[in-house]
């Protein structure tokens, strides 16, 4: 069997609760639980690089924090007679499961029924679980900082720390949200000039753009100009149509 041949992934709802590991860590300690048997798990920093679309050092970054946090143990096995390295084998400790199972924030948190600060922690949790199990049922699955940038936006709360930006709009189905996200992403992602083709509000904080449908102009910020207009849910545009008259 190929131990480099990368497969899916499955990730349990609980283990979006560990606070202190970031959302990559959270999907490769996952991974390593799903391939750790009796003798461990022997998948290679390649492997995880192609599974997760990341670096091979991003990788070996994060298992050595799962290392130093106590989730994982590694041992290095070493050719006959040699000092190179042969292969690596990985074990689960209790630590993760210990973790995952406990209540994220803690268990003095009240729980409330009503949209107070008491509980806006638990709805982001809530929305961050359903966005990340959202994201894994694509092919190929999202990459982990697009399903990152993508919560931190949406999770953004008001300024009486009562409701967040998702929970203020009047329509929010996460998927259509999602493929927008992604397909705009993919479209000019990384490409910063996009941004700079809408002029700036006085306030050098929000972008001035246009519904390409009514040509009606709004305020944006850098992530909401990878989403739809909010009048219409039409493409936003940097510059004002231009209507002819006929006649």
């Amino acid at each position: 069997m190929n131990k480099d041949k990368v497969q899916g992934v499955f990730i349990h709802h609980s283990f979006f609760g560990i606070e202190d590991l970031s959302l990559p860590q959270k999907l490769i300690y996952a991974k390593i639980c799903d391939l750790d048997n009796e003798k461990g798990c022997y998948a290679s920093n390649k492997y995880f690089a192609q599974l997760f679309k990341i670096s091979t050092r991003q990788v070996s970054t994060h298992i050595n924090n799962l290392v130093d946090k106590g989730y994982v143990k590694s041992k290095m096995v070493y050719k006959e007679d040699s000092n190179e390295i042969d292969y690596r084998v990985l074990n689960t400790t209790s630590r993760g499961i210990d973790v995952a199972q406990h209540n994220r924030y803690g268990r003095t948190l009240p729980i409330s029924k009503d949209n107070t600060n008491n509980n806006i922690k638990e709805r982001e949790l809530k929305f961050s679980n359903s966005i990340c199990a959202l994201g894994m049922k694509y092919t190929p699955m999202i990459e982990p900082k697009i399903i990152e940038a993508f919560v931190s936006h949406w999770t953004e709360p008001n300024k009486s720390n009562t409701k967040m930006r998702f929970e203020s709009e009047k329509f929010f189905d996460q998927k259509r949200r999602l493929d927008t996200w992604i397909r705009n992403d993919a479209k000019w992602g990384n490409k910063t000039k996009t941004t700079t083709e809408y002029k700036l509000d006085s306030t050098g904080r929000f972008h001035i753009a246009y519904c390409d449908s009514c040509n009606t102009s709004d305020f944006y910020d850098k992530y909401e100009l990878k989403q739809d207009s909010r009048c219409c849910n039409a493409k936003l545009m940097p510059e004002k149509k231009e209507i002819r008259k006929h006649g």
